[in-house]
């Protein structure tokens, strides 16, 4: 028959057991963790590789695709564009800038009525 202190020690062997077993699943869910975050890591590196890579193969298709040399001496000799001349609108809006849409819109009415 097993006595009071056969049972305790054996209750405190049990204890001691499940803890270790406890600590042990504890190291390995850890570890797995670690490993993981390692996986994660190494992936995202490569898909940043991947795009990197895809990203200046396409820049360097767009300089190999390039349109014709431009003349820019060409480009400089021609005549500069005739000066814009602005409606009383523009006048009126670069002028002040304080007036109201309501404003605005009357003033246009006004100019197409004047225009008929």
């Amino acid at each position: 028959m097993a006595t009071l202190n056969g049972i305790i020690r054996s209750y405190q062997a049990s204890a001691r057991r499940a803890e270790r077993d406890r600590q042990r699943k504890a190291r390995e869910m850890a570890r797995l963790f670690r490993e993981q975050q390692k996986q994660q890591d190494f992936d995202d590196a490569t898909e940043a590789v991947h795009n990197w890579t895809t990203y200046t193969q396409m820049l360097k298709a767009l300089h190999r695709e390039a349109s014709d040399p431009i003349d820019w001496n060409a480009i400089r000799k021609t005549p500069k564009p005739v000066q814009p001349e602005y409606s009383t609108l523009r006048k009126l809006s670069l002028k002040s800038y304080w007036i109201t849409s309501n404003q605005l819109s009357l003033i246009k009415c006004w100019e197409r009525w004047q225009e008929k």
